[in-house]
């Protein structure tokens, strides 16, 4: 049975490992093709080997590419036309995060942060649009976060590059619209693949669903943003976080305090204080 991207034709960024990887054998499950790209190959063999089952071989092309490097957009782009003769859908997954305090903040970490999570998707767009435009149901889906609106001290690089994107993703939603290119983008919250992580971390007390996301949870909406489903949604940032930020901040302390393991020394505290003060009807 085809699937929804079938035959067309992806870029990922950062498709190695994480989101990115996910997002890779997503797209390649829904019968895409897909140029994933990364600065680095380790750990892009165990992305192939989840992409190439029997069915599915032959379907993804590696590059490796620095986005931080302004000529990267305009390889990228080749890479894909070159190899595939077609581009359908690019996905802005590439990131580089880190958290110092504005005193340890460094002119050159700042800019290459903002190279590769702004400047990158913006060139991609630039170079792919003609290729983008020439093909029916042509998609730009981008990776933020939701540290764009909830962010903590230490996060003013990566929330300021991800608050940025979500106004990239407006903006060419309409200058490119005119052309047939959707321009979306996905705000993930915490996410892992280790199950035990996922439930056991103390701050998943705040999350409504009671854990972290699963990769797979986020690449699926990207599926469905790139396919012909999300035909008339551009310009929109989905939060996919499990509810956590449409907490007011007390009323996820509250949740995290209501059901964060009581030690067992304040239990026996209680106990004593209602044995010596509080009496039955």
């Amino acid at each position: 049975m085809a699937g929804p991207l079938e035959d067309r034709v992806a870029l990922v960024t950062g498709a190695r490992q994480g989101l990115g990887r996910a997002i890779t054998v997503a797209l390649v499950d829904a019968g895409a093709r897909i140029v994933a790209l990364d600065a680095s190959l380790d750990g892009m063999d165990e992305t192939l080997r989840l992409c190439n089952r029997s069915d599915r071989r032959d379907r993804v092309k590696v590059v490796q590419l620095d986005l931080a490097d302004p000529a990267s957009a305009g390889r990228a782009v080749n890479a894909c036309i070159e190899h595939f003769g077609v581009l359908h859908c690019i996905v802005n997954n590439a990131a580089v995060w880190f958290y110092p305090v504005l005193a340890d903040l460094t002119v050159e970490d700042w800019d290459r942060l903002q190279a590769v999570n702004v400047r990158a998707p913006v060139f991609l767009a630039q170079a792919a649009a003609e290729h983008l435009a020439a093909q029916p149901g042509g998609s730009i889906v981008n990776i933020a976060s939701i540290q764009a609106h909830v962010t903590s001290p230490g996060g003013l690089p990566y929330a300021s590059s991800k608050a940025a994107l979500g106004s990239v993703t407006r903006t060419l939603a309409v200058e490119l619209g005119p052309l047939g290119i959707r321009v979306n983008a996905i705000a993930p919250g915490y996410f892992t693949e280790d199950e035990h992580l996922m439930r056991s971390r103390p701050e998943v007390a705040a999350y409504p669903l009671g854990r972290f996301g699963r990769p797979e949870e986020i690449a699926n909406v990207v599926v469905f943003l790139a396919s012909d489903a999300a035909s008339f949604i551009t310009g929109e940032t989905i939060t996919v976080d499990g509810g956590t930020s449409a907490l007011v901040p007390e009323r996820a302390a509250a949740v995290a305090a209501r059901q964060a393991p009581v030690p067992a020394s304040l239990r026996r505290r209680i106990r004593t204080f209602v044995k010596r003060n509080l009496r039955r009807p």
